[in-house]
């Protein structure tokens, strides 16, 4: 529209990176089996090319973006499929300002891996006082009034169960390893605030159902079935768990708290959790059925370990595998807390962020303005497609090749080895040593089984003795 009126174009992007992330939870042989699988298909040049075959094909009614260009007299995008963005270059060659709403001081070193775009920060659309409802600030106030921390578990609108959700909580409520011991004070664990709204496709059981009102009468677990406003909420809290989207960080982020990120892990999810853990201010993602698993380092699930981590600047008191402090030294509470307080001094006189970028708009479209002029015409002409395309097909043909010899077959390979071990070696000699050490434990077993080898003598003993009789009877 904006090329076939001649008006300024401004380009505002909420996700500045056109690839998906990797995941960062490499835990069993099957994620190492599939990673060169997985690393090609999050890469920016497949998505192109997926992106450009759908805008080929078009939405209902055959509505493609040629169809588009052509009602409205413009001349089509050039044929043939690339492995670039090609919309974005095109706009970065014609000089179109691209604002993107995100504090570079959320981003770190990453922003110097990104393209030149305006950041601005981030728009938090705080509309006046939010105030908490009543039995969530008293829960709050009785919780820190006995010194507990506040730790808070949603994950929005991703299907992650209420089930397991409260079942992650009420753990977290009990474990020893999360109770911190003031002086004059009993060891005391942490406060949950669950919000299950949303979640009712996987209800808890009654047991379950039970302990959670037990939990919350002793004022340790609080469910909510509705939501609350962030921006009263997250001061208030020390740590966040969450499913990694860009209000929730964002939040976290703006309120100095550390940030655990889990659930489905879904495209911005994924790379939001990994600048999270890159500025050292929270977990690496991990997908919410691992994160409820047992981990045999610290001898607990993730979630105590994580949580452990994030809520206490001491030395841990988990074995971890994991580097507990930044290159600075610092945990991730004081990490969160320095972020928050540059967040803070950089949004000076605009803490919502709504100026800022209304501003890098009007700015944009006006001073700095640049119209688009016949977009795409250093790719059309039969010369330009040929190379294009036998430029794409040179490296579509060399990735295959790398993917296939130099990623896919070792790491085949070393698939292979893992279920030879698991299967030949390490199962047997597991279920064998287990048994050894139950029957060992259990004095009970050995006699049962002695009682059994005596039984079994006999019944040969009486079975011979019948068939030497029925031999004589014959002869």
């Amino acid at each position: 529209v904006g090329e076939a009126l001649g008006i300024p174009i401004v380009a505002f992007l909420l996700q500045p990176d056109h690839k998906i992330e990797e995941r960062r939870d490499v835990s069993t042989a099957l994620d190492t089996l599939l990673g060169p699988s997985r690393q090609a298909i999050n890469s920016e040049g497949f998505n192109a090319v997926l992106m450009q075959i759908f805008e080929r094909m078009g939405a209902g009614g055959n509505i493609s973006v040629n169809k588009l260009r052509t009602t409205r007299g413009l001349r089509t995008v050039p044929s043939g499929l690339s492995d670039s963005m090609e919309h974005f270059e095109e706009m970065q060659l014609q000089n179109v300002p691209i604002v993107v709403p995100i504090s570079p001081i959320a981003l770190g070193e990453y922003i110097e891996k990104l393209p030149p775009y305006i950041f601005t920060d981030f728009i938090y659309l705080r509309v006046g006082e939010e105030p908490l409802d009543a039995d969530v600030m008293s829960f709050i106030q009785a919780a820190k009034k006995v010194g507990r921390s506040i730790v808070l578990m949603t994950f929005s609108s991703m299907p992650v169960g209420a089930r397991i959700m409260l079942e992650m909580a009420v753990e977290a409520c009990k474990s020893p390893a999360l109770r911190s011991t003031k002086p004059g004070q009993a060891s005391i664990g942490p406060a949950m605030i669950v919000i299950t709204a949303g979640q009712e496709h996987d209800s808890p059981p009654p047991r379950l159902t039970e302990e959670v009102e037990a939990l919350n009468h002793e004022g340790r677990l609080l469910e909510l079935k509705k939501g609350v406003p962030f921006g009263s909420l997250f001061p208030l809290l020390d740590v966040v768990i969450g499913q990694g989207g860009l209000g929730v960080t964002s939040d976290a982020l703006r309120a100095g708290i550390p940030i655990i990120t889990s659930g489905i892990l879904l495209l911005d999810q994924r790379w939001w959790a990994a600048r999270v853990h890159e500025l050292g201010v929270g977990s690496k993602p991990v997908k919410v059925d691992r994160l409820a698993m047992w981990d045999s380092v610290s001898g607990t699930s993730r979630l105590v370990r994580f949580l452990s981590k994030a809520l206490s600047t001491s030395q841990p008191s988990l074995p971890d595998v994991t580097q507990r402090f930044d290159s600075c030294g610092l945990s991730w509470s004081e990490k969160a807390a320095q972020v928050s307080k540059e967040l803070k001094e950089g949004s000076r006189d605009d803490p919502d962020g709504v100026l800022r970028n209304a501003k890098a708009v009007f700015e944009s479209g006006t001073s700095n303005a640049a119209v688009l002029v016949d977009a795409y015409s250093e790719n059309r002409g039969p010369c330009p497609c040929f190379c294009r395309q036998a430029r794409c097909c040179y490296r579509c043909t060399q990735t295959f090749l790398r993917f296939f010899f130099l990623l896919n077959l070792p790491t085949l390979f070393y698939g292979i080895v893992l279920i030879l071990a698991e299967c030949v070696c390490c199962g047997p000699c597991r279920r064998r040593y287990k048994y050894y050490c139950y029957k060992k434990s259990d004095p009970s077993l050995n006699s049962s089984e002695e009682s059994t080898e005596e039984e079994s003598e006999f019944d040969n003993l009486s079975v011979s003795s019948e068939e030497e009789s029925m031999d004589e009877e014959m002869n």
